[in-house]
């Protein structure tokens, strides 16, 4: 079997520095289908998620090794989890594997055995540990190589080489239907060094209309984010389950679910102050996306304090400055901030964050620096044409075309003569000539029609 990948692949090492955490995934991705779905095949259509969920999850394994863990989990791990929510909320509530297929085509393309499973292989992987999840991997693979394969069959496997009856966690998230409503409330104690945390499953089946079957109450081992430690427990499939934790001083924030290894849904009350202490301190790139989002949230409320607000956009503006954030982050705060301070289409912009921004488009690259052009190009200031012309010169297409559209905006005398010049600068797939229209869009002005005409 050979796989058929988007001639997209074909570029240039510009286009193929700037995309390829993507291409990564795509040919490992492809690779691993060759393997689940050539060398083994599923039985019946149900059995699909053993294909198409297992080289999903192994083109994100690869990711893992190749790219780190933050860039698994931000960019292909997390978009799974909003996926199978999505589904949910819209009501495709069906389990990964059912007893009745109508549709296989239908079947085989939607989040079901692709995405939905994939999430299954992580949260076994977290479930077993490495060392019990790498062996089930490899005897899967040796034993039934050349085979058709079954979920039965894959489930034998993990209970053998896990030396535990798992049929519990298949019940729980392959056949069953269901996730998770964890509500989460803290006690300190500040006298014994104690901190208790009540853990509570809200989640009412009688919403459901389903003829699967359904969870009443979910198990599993979590990791839990105290500060600066994880601590492991075990949630019991009951209503609630309380859990205590010796402490030198009461922990700065608490992420539940250490990076997200449940499908479920969380409610949680945290103070401004944990939402800012899990942003810059967490170890875990997820909870600090999450806090991001509640800040935004907090910052964007007409009744929040000025003072809160500023706290805010400080806070955001340090980790677009700490060289140790990872790049998707600073992204995703470069966006979140830049909505904050945009009211009724105008950008009000502060000097210390002009000064971020200049800062970090002259010490980022990419992606960073050019959602930092797109920042600064809102406050349509013609003294930083030069700063933009300069641009033109960078390596990546995407501050290019950032930088091209900026000038525009600023309506310099300038701006045409130096977009005309950037048409010639030598790209892939006339990336230099569409930043060159992208920024005579802008600029609006008669001299341009010509060559818009011409293209």
């Amino acid at each position: 079997m050979t796989s058929t990948i988007t001639e997209n692949m074909v570029d240039d090492w510009v286009t193929h520095k700037d995309f390829r955490w993507l291409w990564d995934i795509v040919e490992s991705e492809a690779l691993a289908s060759q393997w689940f779905g050539v060398s083994m095949v599923p039985k019946a259509w149900e059995d699909a998620w053993l294909t198409k969920g297992l080289s999903r999850y192994l083109s994100g394994l690869y990711n893992e090794h190749k790219n780190g863990k933050e860039e698994y989990l931000s960019y292909q791990y997390n978009p799974q989890l909003t996926a199978y929510l999505t589904d949910w909320n819209t009501g495709n509530i069906q389990p990964v594997v059912g007893d009745n297929v109508e549709d296989p085509t239908t079947f085989v393309r939607s989040n079901r055995p692709y995405i939905q499973g994939a999430t299954v292989f992580h949260m076994l992987r977290k479930e077993l540990g490495d060392e019990k999840w790498f062996e089930v991997l490899k005897s899967f693979s040796q034993r039934y190589k050349g085979k058709a394969v079954s979920a039965s069959d894959f489930i034998e496997v993990v209970n053998k080489n896990s030396d535990q009856n798992m049929n519990w966690f298949f019940d729980q998230w392959l056949f069953g239907v269901g996730h998770p409503i964890f509500e989460v409330s803290k006690k300190w104690d500040e006298m014994g060094k104690e901190l208790v945390l009540s853990v509570r499953q809200i989640q009412q089946l009688d919403t459901l209309k389903s003829h699967f079957p359904i969870n009443e109450y979910f198990q599993g081992k979590m990791q839990i984010e105290l500060g600066e430690k994880i601590e492991e427990v075990y949630i019991q499939p009951r209503a609630e389950n309380i859990y205590s934790f010796s402490q030198l001083s009461e922990p700065a924030f608490i992420n539940f679910d250490f990076e997200s290894a449940w499908i479920k849904e969380e409610q949680f009350v945290k103070t401004l102050q944990e939402w800012i202490n899990q942003f810059l301190h967490s170890k875990d790139i997820l909870a600090r996306i999450s806090a991001l989002n509640q800040l935004g949230l907090i910052a964007n409320q007409k009744s929040a304090d000025k003072e809160d607000k500023q706290k805010i956009y400080a806070t955001m503006r340090s980790v677009i400055l700490n060289s140790e954030s990872y790049w998707r982050l600073k992204m995703l705060t470069l966006w979140q901030l830049q909505g904050l301070l945009v009211r009724k289409g105008k950008l009000t912009l502060d000097t210390e964050t002009e000064k971020m921004l200049l800062h970090t488009i002259e010490s980022e690259e990419s992606w960073v620096k050019s959602r930092a052009v797109w920042f600064l190009e809102m406050s349509e200031k013609s003294k930083y044409a030069d700063l933009y012309i300069d641009l033109f010169a960078d390596w990546s297409d995407r501050v290019t075309n950032a930088a091209a559209i900026a000038l525009g905006k600023t309506k310099s005398p300038k701006a045409y003569d130096a977009l005309i010049e950037l048409q010639h600068k030598p790209s892939w797939k006339n990336q230099s000539l569409i930043s060159t229209l992208n920024g005579l869009q802008w600029l609006e002005e008669e001299r341009g029609i010509d060559l818009v005409l011409k293209s």
